[in-house]
C-alpha cells in the first residue's frame, strides 16, 4: 500500500504555477527559499522554539546535576541532541518538496474515497485553520488500490469523492512524491 503525506508546514504559497511545470526535470529549485518559508510556518516556529525553549532548559538542569552526579555528560548530550533535532525538523519537509518539485512530474489523480475533519480540527498545527482531509487517490499507472492521502493544506476542506488533483510523481520510482491539490478547473 502507497501513502503520500502532504503535511504543508506552510509550503503551499512556495509551489510555483501550472505552467512551471512545464519545464523539464531537473528544474531549478532554490532550497534554501523553501526552507526559509517551512521556518516561517506555525509548525515550524512551533517545533524550532520547542527544541531550543526544552533543550536549553534541559541543558541547563543537566549542567547542574553534573556536579552531584558524574555520569550526567551521557544525559547533558542527549538534551543537546534533542535540541537540536527539533530545530532541524522543519527543513525535512522542505527538502522533501524541493526535491518533489526538482524532480516531480506531474499527473493526475483522482479521489476515490475522503474523510474531511473542519477548519479548528487538532490533528496538526495547520489543520486548526485549513481543516484535515484523510482518503485515498487513484493515479494512474500506480498502486492499483490508490494511495493513502492526508493533507491539512488550505484546500483540504474543499476536496470531495471524484475530484481530481494534481500529484507529482517520481517518473523512475512510480512513486507519488507531493500532492499539488485540485486542479483549478475541477475546484469547487
Amino acid at each position: 500500500m502507497a501513502r503520500a503525506d502532504a503535511s504543508e508546514f506552510g509550503l503551499t504559497a512556495e509551489i510555483p504555477s501550472g505552467s512551471w511545470f512545464r519545464q523539464p526535470p531537473p528544474r531549478p529549485v532554490d532550497t534554501g527559499r523553501i526552507v526559509r518559508a517551512s521556518y516561517r510556518s506555525v509548525a515550524g516556529r512551533s517545533l524550532a522554539g520547542f527544541g531550543v525553549v526544552s533543550g536549553i532548559a534541559l541543558l541547563v538542569v543537566a549542567w547542574f546535576a553534573r556536579e552531584q552526579e558524574p555520569g550526567s555528560a551521557i544525559r547533558l548530550l542527549g538534551f543537546a541532541l534533542f535540541c537540536v533535532l527539533m530545530i532541524l525538523l522543519p527543513v525535512l519537509p522542505a527538502r522533501r518538496l524541493a526535491h518533489a518539485l526538482r524532480d516531480g512530474v506531474v499527473s493526475a489523480g483522482t479521489v476515490s474515497d475522503v474523510e474531511i475533519e473542519p477548519v479548528g480540527t487538532r490533528r496538526t498545527i495547520d489543520s486548526i485553520a485549513n481543516g484535515f482531509a484523510r482518503g485515498r487517490i487513484r493515479v494512474p499507472g500506480l498502486a492499483d488500490d490508490g494511495i493513502e492521502f492526508e493533507s491539512d493544506a488550505p484546500w483540504a476542506t474543499r476536496i470531495a469523492e471524484g475530484s481530481r488533483m494534481d500529484v507529482l510523481v517520481d517518473p523512475e520510482r512510480r512513486r507519488v512524491l507531493w500532492i499539488l491539490g485540485p486542479i483549478a478547473d475541477d475546484a469547487p
